[in-house]
């Protein structure tokens, strides 16, 4: 699935927000995000562990981006809460969306 905007992508599901260089934003799912203990990426924190059978979930912390969510598969070693990890992901798993707001355009409360 490739969503057009921000609204329909969490409406379908986990998203990931990543900022691009351009300033745009892109979409990068959750089982697209690969968790290392090391290598080149970006260092995140582990807030959060789920054990979900054949995967884990991993809830994410960057320091200055919004957080992130990975789902990889379970392979008999897992990271702990707290743990420094290093995140990363192939730039064709990005898809780059608009932001919208969720209101209808008609509406002019603020």
């Amino acid at each position: 699935m490739k969503p057009a905007n921000r609204f329909v992508a969490e409406f379908l599901g986990i998203a990931n927000f990543v900022h691009l260089p351009d300033g745009g934003c892109a979409l990068v799912r959750p089982e697209r995000i690969r968790v290392d203990a090391s290598g080149e990426g970006k260092e995140a924190c582990i807030v959060e562990v789920i054990y979900l059978g054949q995967t884990m979930r991993y809830h994410l912390a960057i320091e200055g981006a919004e957080s992130l969510v990975a789902t990889v598969p379970f392979r008999g070693k897992t990271f702990s809460k707290g743990e420094r990890v290093v995140v990363s992901w192939d730039v064709a798993d990005l898809w780059p969306v608009a932001f919208q707001n969720a209101r209808n355009e008609n509406d002019q409360s603020p």
